[in-house]
């Protein structure tokens, strides 16, 4: 009988320290990854800035995580596409040369990454009037850690922002890409 006692208390002790243990790595798991709940993690395949699992990440980039934050909504809508907007100054008015005051339109047109240095790039489709050209402005921009964001004027221009001519069609992607081959297209609208 005592037997049977001691293999009981053994039971019930070690189930407790299973649920201890199961609970923290929940805590553990919802802190690290910044998410609701760690459910919604594990629905978010693959982290960008893993280089094991990047080109997944960016094939899937409405299920994808970066820097362990969700990156759709999270970074790229709610962060990235602000940002690079108000850099630009999209829907902004200017004085032509008649005095005429005239707006900056855009459409953000491309998303791109460069791995090695942790660095997005947006592109943009501006015009500063109905009649104008619409060149095409790409902004480099740096995300910590807490998805605080930054100009990032690394590139060899020395510049934080690039404009080409023309609108993001396949002749602009190629320049760009010839100035920076080592960057990978994540979406080009």
């Amino acid at each position: 009988m005592l037997y049977k006692i001691e293999i009981g208390e053994m039971k019930m002790m070690l189930s407790d320290k299973i649920k201890k243990m199961a609970d923290d790595l929940k805590d553990l798991k919802h802190e690290y990854f910044n998410m609701d709940s760690f459910e919604q993690y594990k629905a978010l395949k693959n982290e960008i800035t893993n280089p094991d699992e990047m080109l997944a990440a960016i094939k899937d980039y409405d299920n994808a995580t970066y820097k362990g934050h969700e990156f759709f909504n999270k970074v790229y809508m709610d962060k990235i596409i602000p940002f690079a907007k108000k850099k630009l100054e999209v829907g902004t008015s200017w004085q032509d040369e008649m005095g005429n005051t005239r707006n900056i339109s855009g459409q953000e047109s491309y998303l791109g990454y460069f791995p090695r240095d942790d660095v997005f790039v947006s592109g943009w489709d501006l015009a500063k009037d109905s009649q104008g050209d619409s060149p095409t402005n790409v902004v480099f921009i740096k995300v910590d850690d807490s998805l605080n964001l930054t100009m990032a004027p690394w590139n060899p221009y020395g510049s934080s922002t690039i404009d080409f001519s023309g609108r993001m069609d396949p002749k602009t992607l190629k320049a760009l890409h010839s100035k920076f081959p080592d960057l990978v297209d994540i979406r080009l609208d």
